[in-house]
């Protein structure tokens, strides 16, 4: 687990990619800039896949490893995104930051329906922005026979759909 890639589209960016060891003595070992590699995996006509990796400095059976990006979708219609709360290692916190689409006008909202986990609402951050935050997920782990990874892993589905009347 000391080596982090992080994939994105033509239509998607990672930022702000920090990381740090953390020793059982307590001492930090931070990620340097320097260590941070991007490249062009896959491109064809109108769509490529960049990825941003590094290796976490000095990292041994015991450590703690801690690291944190931004992923971002900027001028998307996101209809049905799934957004997974689990990675392969425990997530200390999750937090998602979304602006959705004004269609009160013709009657939708933006809606949101969480699987295998606890349902949290989505908050106004401010900007046009609502945020959701877990924390403390478990590792997800793929096994051999196991249904489809989202019958088993914890994501939240958001979607727009009709406005209800009360």
């Amino acid at each position: 687990h000391s080596t982090v890639e992080l994939a994105s589209g033509t239509d998607s960016m990672i930022m702000d990619l920090r990381a740090r060891t953390i020793k059982p003595d307590g001492t930090i070992v931070p990620l340097e800039k320097a260590a941070i590699f991007e490249q062009t995996k896959v491109r064809t006509s109108g769509y490529s896949v960049r990825t941003k990796s590094c290796s976490l400095p000095n990292v041994e059976p015991g450590d703690i490893i801690e690291y944190q990006w931004k992923h971002t979708q900027d001028n998307q219609f996101s209809n049905y995104q799934r957004l997974y709360l689990q990675r392969e290692i425990p997530v200390w916190r999750v937090k998602y930051y979304v602006k959705p689409v004004d269609l009160h006008a013709i009657g939708y909202r933006m809606r949101t329906q969480t699987f295998h986990a606890e349902r949290h609402k989505f908050e106004p951050e401010g900007l046009g922005y609502y945020v959701v935050e877990y924390k403390d997920m478990p590792a997800f782990r793929r096994e051999p026979y196991m249904p489809p990874e989202d019958e088993v892993q914890s994501w939240i589905l958001m979607f727009y759909g009709k406005l209800f009347k009360d």
